[in-house]
């Protein structure tokens, strides 16, 4: 009997992200999938962000991130607290833990919470957000003529916007020792 050459396998298609998605943010390629780049880090390789300002955000981030995790345990955890004599009740250690930091860490930013948590967690950008707060300016009068623009922050407000976020990054990082 003759042997059968196996089929040569289908080529493997990745997909890119969508060009809504790649208008809303940078991505890069991680092995077969496309991540995208948190604003963090996009303002810290600009310069926008000192070390130690990214550092405190990017733990902000972190935290805000396993604080929003599911709270359905997986079988190791649960196996590691009825080792410890945990029993079945209540929350496991880490999520405790991580909800105490959070509180703290949001305690000490006060009203920097709503534009450190958009940067740093939900990836909006400083323009968008002073567009969402302040507003827009869209159209521009030239010699006389209304020029319709792509919308862009009132002016000043994005200066403002850094200023706030990097204020916040300080904050944080005293939080948290660095």
């Amino acid at each position: 009997m003759a042997k059968r050459k196996p089929p040569k396998p289908k080529p493997i298609v990745i997909a890119e992200p969508t060009p809504e998605q790649q208008a809303q943010g940078a991505f890069h390629r991680v092995g077969m999938a496309y991540r995208r780049i948190p604003v963090i880090d996009t303002m810290a390789q600009c310069k926008k962000l000192t070390p130690r300002q990214f550092n405190g955000l990017a733990r902000y981030r972190d935290v805000a991130i396993a604080e929003e995790r599911s709270l359905i345990e997986d079988s190791v955890g649960k196996m590691m607290r009825g080792a410890l004599g945990g029993g079945d009740v209540g929350l496991a250690p880490n999520m405790i833990r991580t909800a105490i930091e959070m509180q703290r860490l949001e305690a000490a930013l006060g009203n920097l919470r709503d534009i450190a948590r958009a940067v740093a967690v939900d990836d909006v950008t400083i323009s968008q957000w002073a567009m969402q707060k302040w507003g827009t300016v869209e159209g521009q009068s030239v010699k006389g003529k209304t020029v319709t623009v792509f919308p862009a922050p009132k002016p000043g407000t994005q200066e403002q916007a850094l200023a706030e976020v990097r204020a916040a990054g300080d904050m944080l990082a005293t939080v948290i020792g660095g």
